[in-house]
């Protein structure tokens, strides 16, 4: 074949490539993930080309957390320079030095991809499966549709991956005694500097010490309309959808069957969260535990620059809301 047929046929592949015209083999829709009675959402995947069964973490980022055992039958090789910065405190226990690699992630009929994997020599992180997979990792998927069951108190919070950018949008809903709680967060993947929180103490906008436990916000500004996480940065919480819409600067948030009720909880089916104009980031958004488990079935939608779930027979049985 000549060098000019050759550059001929490459650029009809490419074009065809581009739009369209070969099916996406590789490129994967839909994720059907089902939790079984009184388990986690568990989802069959290969890591490095050995089969592993990962527990769909519903708040992680876009990173697998496996067990050392899972790390050494898949043969995961650290990157030196990026372990040394690799360190968990899990609950209680003390700080644990880990390692991290960037093995391939293969779920379902999707095309694999390395993701970055954390483990920690002699530790396993779960015995019920393999490991943890975030929902960020599986962004290859345009919709994840998750089957959950009420009964695991873990399958509730659930978040949807936000894909780049230094801060992440994450949007919560649950009911409490009949009150409807809204937040929406700006998450940075930096570590909170504490010296903002005791500069924010000794303004007094915070009125709560500084708890000891990671998994706890650590000050809450007057009247309730701010978190700090010492992980996760500043929560910004408001307990109406106008509240939130008047302090939110740049992003755009739209709320479908949004209601409050005397006797009953509250209906939030549809929630969509997209950014302004120029932005350059894909937002994260997340349902409480409260609502999620009034719904069976949970549909995510990634197609698009907003991300989009919704309860398809609705809540409390009441069919669809679309």
């Amino acid at each position: 074949m000549s060098g000019r047929l050759r550059r001929a046929v490459g650029w009809v592949v490419l074009t065809a490539c581009l739009f369209g015209a070969f099916p996406p083999s590789a490129r994967a829709q839909v994720l059907r993930v089902e939790a079984l009675d009184g388990a986690q959402p568990i989802v069959e995947a290969t890591l490095s080309g050995e089969p592993v069964r990962l527990i769909v973490a519903l708040d992680a980022p876009a990173f697998l957390l496996v067990n050392a055992s899972t790390a050494e039958r898949a043969g995961l090789r650290a990157t030196p320079l990026l372990s040394r910065g690799v360190s968990i405190q899990i609950r209680d226990e003390a700080t644990l030095r880990g390692r991290t690699g960037r093995p391939r992630l293969s779920v379902g009929s999707a095309a694999g991809i390395r993701r970055r994997a954390i483990w920690i020599p002699d530790y396993e992180f779960t015995p019920l499966a393999d490991g943890y997979v975030g929902l960020g990792a599986l962004e290859a998927f345009d919709q994840i549709e998750l089957i959950m069951d009420a009964s695991a108190p873990e399958t509730a919070a659930t978040v949807l991956p936000g894909k780049r950018g230094l801060l992440e949008w994450r949007f919560e809903a649950s009911s409490t005694l009949g009150a409807v709680d809204l937040g929406l967060s700006l998450i940075q993947r930096t570590h909170l500097d504490r010296r903002i929180f005791r500069q924010a103490e000794q303004t007094g906008l915070v009125d709560e010490p500084l708890p000891d436990a990671v998994d706890e916000p650590i000050g809450m500004f007057a009247m309730g309309q701010a978190l700090l996480h010492p992980n996760h940065g500043l929560l910004i919480a408001g307990y109406f959808p106008q509240m939130l819409a008047y302090q939110l600067s740049n992003a755009e948030l739209a709320m479908h069957e949004a209601q409050t009720g005397s006797g009953h909880a509250e209906r939030i089916d549809v929630i969509t969260i997209t950014e302004r104009s120029g932005a350059n980031r894909v937002p994260r958004a997340s349902l409480g535990r409260d609502v999620l488990r009034q719904c069976a079935r949970l549909v995510f939608d990634l197609q698009d620059d907003s991300v989009t779930l919704w309860c398809p027979e609705g809540l409390h049985g009441d069919g669809p809301t679309e």
